[in-house]
């Protein structure tokens, strides 16, 4: 992976974990990194509470413009009960 990308995926696990035990109450979190079809995959699914919506604070925030800047995408799907799933494409180089 480029410098950049391994940046916004080190930067999107340091987020993603650490809000998903502080708001969600998460105790297990699932991972997975691939390249597929010319883009790189990120996933990273936790068991916690879930909500009805999310409002981006600073860090999804930053999150979000690090995946912009590099053409990619951020998706996060959650649900009250359902847990937390962030989803980052990034094409590949």
């Amino acid at each position: 992976l480029s410098p950049e990308v391994s940046y916004v995926i080190h930067r999107a696990l340091q987020e993603g974990i650490p809000n998903g035990i502080r708001h969600g109450k998460s105790r297990r979190f699932e991972f997975s990194l691939e390249a597929a079809e010319g883009r790189i995959r990120f996933r990273l699914k936790d068991d916690g509470a879930g909500a009805e919506r999310i409002v981006p604070g600073f860090g999804l925030s930053a999150m979000q413009d690090r995946v912009a800047q590099l053409g990619g995408s951020l998706k996060i799907e959650t649900g009250p009960g359902r847990g937390c799933t962030l989803t980052i494409l990034i094409p590949a180089a």
